[in-house]
């Protein structure tokens, strides 16, 4: 199942199609399992950061990404209102 969740990245962050190996790729897979069984229809996305990154950089990267789930949240419920009020 690839990532839907609408994330932009930036350098020296990059959109992949994999989460890596061993553990990330395990904790992706475990997420996706538990998102299928309890059939979860809304957005997914992994963010990796490897444990050698600029700690101070991953939390601002972490921040921006936060906060386009939040907004991508948002818009997702406005767009829902909007269908159930018919406009």
């Amino acid at each position: 199942m690839p990532a839907t969740m609408p994330l932009s990245a930036t350098r020296p962050a990059a959109k992949s199609i994999n989460a890596g190996d061993y553990v990330c790729n395990f904790s992706m897979y475990v997420m996706l399992e538990e998102l299928e069984r309890q059939e979860h229809h809304g957005g997914f996305a992994f963010v990796h950061i490897p444990f050698d990154h600029d700690l101070q950089a991953a939390c601002r990267y972490i921040d921006r990404v936060v906060g386009d789930c939040f907004d991508w949240a948002d818009k997702l419920e406005r767009d829902r209102d909007a269908r159930r009020s018919g406009g």
